[in-house]
């Protein structure tokens, strides 16, 4: 399970690029991840296994933390609140 942190559409790889760029500097590792439908996704790097209680607070406690960046980022002329969700992921991105 990992955190997607903002979906972007297709054209907006820019906006992902410079999410991507901030998080980093706050020290969230991130990856701008195609979807099926063209669409693109910022994720964490950072994985999950949210059966286990403390793993699944820490997932919590990110997804908090992203949601506080992405005020800060939205506040600083960022397009987006970059709000955060929990996402589990078969297969390979």
């Amino acid at each position: 399970t990992y955190v997607v942190v903002q979906e972007f559409a297709s054209g907006a790889k820019e906006d992902a690029r410079r999410a991507q760029e901030y998080l980093a500097e706050e020290g969230v590792a991130t990856e701008v991840v195609g979807t099926g439908s063209g669409a693109l996704q910022l994720v964490t790097r950072d994985g999950y296994n949210t059966k286990d209680l403390a793993q699944k607070k820490a997932a919590e406690d990110l997804v908090a933390r992203v949601a506080t960046l992405g005020a800060k980022f939205y506040a600083a002329g960022g397009r987006y609140r970059l709000q955060g969700y929990l996402k589990t992921f078969r297969g390979s991105w």
